[in-house]
């Protein structure tokens, strides 16, 4: 592979970047493959956590497609879909949070860049079966114009909006100018930004069996950064 191939690099988060659930973050070589790559294209995380997470994991990017493509922060310029500003979509996701009351569920809340919540992330992996104020969040959720995005596994999002990383995506790569870039993501949320890319790579691991996108390279998770000093570091 010629390295001009493409201008730019595009990870989903979770999965690739970071093992899901892990609190650690990325790991320190794949940091420094990362940074060396810096140099060569142009470095850009899409993905469904929020902007001000992703900022301080890997603050060296040069974009970050955040929370589904609701939020977007392209070098100085900020982007956010007209949901985020609907004050009432943002109240009944408060709502909706408050009624994720078991102890075994794992909520995320995905903030916007001025503070306000703009999506959730509920799983229940942990609880052994389904909650029941799952289907009501979803009840309500619907009642309440909101998005869900369903997952094949015990996850479920909710947001303000419509949107999508490719939708996002499309924005950062006409802002930076990017024609042809490689995109590397391991689940649903990912798979239109897959089909999309120049050269995909989905990332398996132990979450996703379920999945096999046609792609460029498939890839286990934990050889990620072996992957991209072959491929990419040239």
């Amino acid at each position: 592979m010629d390295r001009e191939e493409v201008e730019a690099l595009v990870f989903d988060y979770d999965g690739t970047l970071s093992p899901i659930g892990s609190e650690a973050g990325v790991s320190r070589e794949l940091l420094d493959i990362l940074n060396l790559l810096k140099n060569m294209y142009k470095l850009i995380v899409a993905s469904t956590r929020d902007c001000r997470f992703l900022m301080e994991k890997i603050g060296f990017f040069d974009a970050f497609v955040c929370s589904n493509g609701l939020e977007a922060i392209i070098g100085d310029v900020v982007v956010h879909k007209k949901g985020v500003l609907q004050i009432e979509r943002t109240k009944k996701l408060e709502e909706l949070k408050k009624m994720a009351d078991e102890e075994c569920l794992k909520v995320e809340e995905k903030m916007s860049l001025d503070g306000k919540l703009i999506g959730l992330g509920i799983s229940w992996r942990r609880c052994g079966e389904k909650p029941n104020c799952i289907d009501e969040i979803i009840r309500e959720a619907i009642r309440g114009e909101l998005v869900i995005e369903w997952y094949q596994r015990p996850f479920v999002e909710v947001y303000v909006d419509k949107a999508g990383k490719m939708e996002g995506l499309k924005i950062a790569n006409a802002i930076l100018n990017i024609e042809r870039f490689a995109y590397f993501g391991d689940s649903e949320s990912d798979l239109e930004s897959l089909k999309n890319a120049s050269i995909s790579v989905f990332v398996r691991n132990s979450y996703n069996s379920h999945l096999n996108p046609p792609t460029t390279y498939t890839v286990n998770e934990g050889e990620l950064s072996s992957f991209l000093a072959k491929k990419f570091a040239r």
